[in-house]
């Protein structure tokens, strides 16, 4: 199935609509509804069952996490001991949220607790020597890591000779030689039980306060109740942030979470949902996060100013969440700006010459760029282009930093991990990594690159693909089915929004409204319907064509009134 509006292969996986009618009934849910799970490979009715209601009850024990039971014995040892502990954190959301529920916590409890986030631009990403060391000298006895720590042997090693014990937590990906912290904690490591591999950070950090909880209830600790639950507002930002997969453990995360963010009890959530003019009269949305609170807290980090973030969801304090929001809202603005400069640079180059920066590959470096918004535009321009993109921001001294996304079927880590002798030190996953380079290797990394992407294309030629979840005539649309889709909420990674395919659609209208948007007006043979096609206003699309289009039917209210509407 091929389309006008995009360069795609739309794939539909074929299922048996009698089995999607029986397994209908039998739970109670709509044909249609029953063959998205189907064609998404949900097909027993416990499971489906889980997945409409999902439930804290479902959560597996974290103590089946590998390192849980040792990590809690030693901060119950930290508490009686009245030690002194640093949380040392991300400057990314996944790592503040980590950071914002253990220090909570660690107060709740009674410990006197410190925290660091290092600085993007000064420090880098993960544990810094200089800092351990200046923590030692305020007498800090326990280090416990938050999304990150799972690579800094050297650091760790440096941790212990100040006879400070270190506690990892984190979910990137394990390297072959750990560092020799008192305790790991990571879903992903060797021989770990836990079920669920894909936790965010703040997903491995709320499974550490419920096990401690536990432990400490158990052994006559807790002078209150500690409701956890209130944590998972944080969770479920981190877990959104971090572009997790919404399915199992995070799908109960998110759903409890955006009910707390939804009650906003947290000073900074309600300035955050203020500013960012979140529509709270049809509820929170997995899709707020990800567009409107994430990238203001994001900024921060982005532009070297994470005290302001850590700051807006550590205080009880409404005025002080009404600054500290005001602020984050005018370094999202700046980043914006900084980024679409970046951007228009970029895509205007490409626009020129395809090739600009490898025909396969995009390897471009500036010292113009800032290195905290590379990766937005990366993304940006992997998408637009549909190859992997490497964008590095030069210092000074001819080092660079470089934030790299790839596209489906390209596995970027170890594209660069196998030429990886042009690189300073570098890491990430499938769709995104980061690296450092000298100048002087740039050419030579570019090249070894675009040779292996270009030998993985010759044995399998890559195509945009577009999953979509079933075929729908217009006049199967109605507010029933979109109440319907809606029990499938919430959508994100991993759980996308259903999409549906209409075919043969005759195109009444076509204008383009906005910037860069299309407009339309189609029909067929049972029912009419608007849809409009966002940034897709080059598409060449006329009135009287016939199309067939891929969209998400969604509810647009215009005036008070509500109409449904292909996106």
């Amino acid at each position: 199935m091929n389309n006008k509006i995009h360069n795609q292969i739309w794939t539909c996986a074929e299922i048996s609509p009698a089995l999607a009618s029986t397994l209908g009934a039998k739970l109670g849910i709509s044909p249609i509804i029953a063959e998205i799970f189907l064609r998404r490979g949900i097909d027993q009715p416990e499971d489906i069952g889980r997945f409409l209601s999902p439930s804290l009850s479902h959560l597996p024990d974290p103590n089946l996490l590998k390192g849980m039971e040792k990590t809690v014995k030693r901060l119950l040892q930290a508490i009686e001991r009245h030690e002194k502990v640093l949380v040392y954190g991300d400057y990314d959301v996944d790592g503040i949220s980590s950071t914002v529920i253990l220090v909570q916590f660690f107060r709740q409890v009674g410990l006197h607790v410190f925290y660091h986030i290092p600085s993007r631009l000064q420090e880098g990403y993960g544990l810094n020597g200089e800092t351990i060391r200046e923590y030692a000298k305020e007498g800090v006895s326990l280090l416990v890591t938050v999304d990150c720590g799972i690579s800094n042997i050297d650091e760790v090693a440096c941790a212990t000779s100040f006879h400070m014990d270190t506690i990892i937590t984190d979910h990137h990906e394990p390297p072959a030689e750990l560092p020799a912290a008192y305790a790991i904690i990571n879903p992903k490591q060797a021989d770990c039980p836990y079920p669920e591999k894909n936790l965010a950070g703040v997903g491995v950090a709320f499974n550490l306060l419920v096990a401690c909880r536990r432990a400490m209830r158990e052994a006559g600790m807790l002078s209150g109740e500690i409701n956890l639950k209130r944590y998972l507002d944080m969770v479920a930002l981190g877990t959104v942030a971090d572009v997790m997969p919404l399915t199992g453990v995070n799908r109960i995360f998110v759903k409890y979470g955006l009910e707390e963010i939804a009650s906003a009890h947290r000073p900074g959530i309600e300035a955050l949902l203020t500013i960012s003019r979140v529509d709270r009269s049809i509820g929170i949305t997995a899709r707020d996060i990800a567009f409107k609170l994430a990238p203001r807290l994001n900024a921060a980090g982005r532009m070297d100013s994470v005290h302001d973030a850590m700051e807006l969801l550590l205080t009880d304090d409404a005025a002080v969440a009404d600054e500290q929001a005001y602020r984050l809202q005018q370094l999202n603005l700046q980043r914006r700006k900084v980024e679409e400069v970046i951007f228009e640079e970029v895509n205007g180059c490409m626009a020129q010459d395809r090739n600009y920066g490898g025909k396969h590959v995009t390897v471009l470096a500036s010292s113009d760029w800032h290195e905290g918004v590379i990766g937005i535009v990366a993304s940006k321009i992997a998408e637009r282009y549909f190859q992997p993109t490497m964008l590095i921001s030069m210092n000074e001294n001819g080092v660079g930093k470089a934030s790299g996304r790839s596209i489906p079927g390209i596995h970027l880590l170890d594209m660069i991990t196998r030429c990886s002798e042009h690189l300073n030190r570098f890491g990430g996953h499938q769709m995104a990594v980061g690296f450092s380079i000298d100048h002087n290797n740039l050419e030579a990394f570019r090249n070894s690159l675009d040779n292996l992407v270009a030998e993985q294309l010759q044995s399998h030629k890559l195509q945009q693909e577009l999953t979509v979840d079933g075929r729908l005539n217009l006049g199967d649309l109605s507010f029933q089915l979109l109440q319907d889709l809606a029990q499938l909420a919430p959508f994100g990674f991993g759980n996308p929004e259903p999409i549906f395919v209409a075919e043969e659609l005759e195109v009444n209208r076509a204008s383009i409204v906005g910037k860069n948007h299309l407009r339309l007006h189609v029909r067929d043979h049972s029912a009419k319907s608007n849809a409009i096609g966002f940034n897709m206003g080059d598409r060449q699309i006329s009135a009287g064509d016939r199309i067939d289009l891929a969209f998400v039917p969604q509810i647009n209210t215009w005036n008070g009134n509500q109409s449904i509407q292909l996106n």
